[in-house]
This record gives structure tokens, C-alpha cells and sequence, in this order.
């Protein structure tokens, strides 16, 4: 297939995907973030994961399984990413100068 064949091919696939699980993806992207802007973030980062990833499908698996398993593996990294915390030293003056960890 020609470079131009397997992006058209890409494309309808995402167009299809899209379709028949966008609304699925807002409830997920709803479970793993509750900040509006946020999750508009992770809806295009799950988006864009989930186009590019579309490149290699190969039918091994439903359509719906592909999409549930790129949007839980980019929705898993957002919220690892998101849940960076303060670490606190008791008796420090400079504890805002600190810096932020993540777990």
C-alpha cells in the first residue's frame, strides 16, 4: 500500500472510531480528570494517541478494545503525571521554594 493509501485508511479509521466511541471517550476522560480544561487536554492527547495509533491496527482485536486500550494507557500517564504532590519538611522556612516531586 502507498503512503497515501495507508494515511486514508488511517483517517477513515479514526473517522470511525470517532463516531461510534467519542462519546465514550468523554465519559472516560470525565472519570480520570474533573478539571474542564484539563480534560479537554486529555481528549485531544487520547485523540491524537489514538490516530497516530491507528497507523499499525491490524483487526487482532475489536475496534472497540484498540480504542479502550489507547485511551486507558494515555488517560493512566495523564493522571500519573497529574498527581505530582509537595513535599513538605517540617521546620523549613522556604517550603514554597521547594520543589515538586512526582510520584
Amino acid at each position: 500500500m502507498t503512503n497515501t493509501a495507508e494515511s486514508s485508511k488511517q483517517d477513515t479509521l479514526y473517522q470511525e472510531a470517532t463516531h461510534d466511541y467519542g462519546s465514550a471517550l468523554d465519559r472516560l476522560t470525565r472519570a480520570y480528570e474533573a478539571n474542564p480544561e484539563k480534560r479537554h487536554d486529555l481528549l485531544q492527547e487520547i485523540q491524537l494517541a489514538l490516530w497516530s495509533s491507528l497507523a499499525s491496527f491490524n483487526g487482532r482485536c475489536s475496534m472497540r478494545t484498540w480504542v479502550y486500550r489507547v485511551a486507558h494507557n494515555v488517560a493512566t500517564s495523564h493522571a500519573h503525571s497529574s498527581s505530582c504532590v509537595r513535599i513538605f519538611i517540617s521546620g523549613s522556612a522556604q517550603v514554597n521554594a521547594l520543589p515538586v516531586l512526582c510520584t
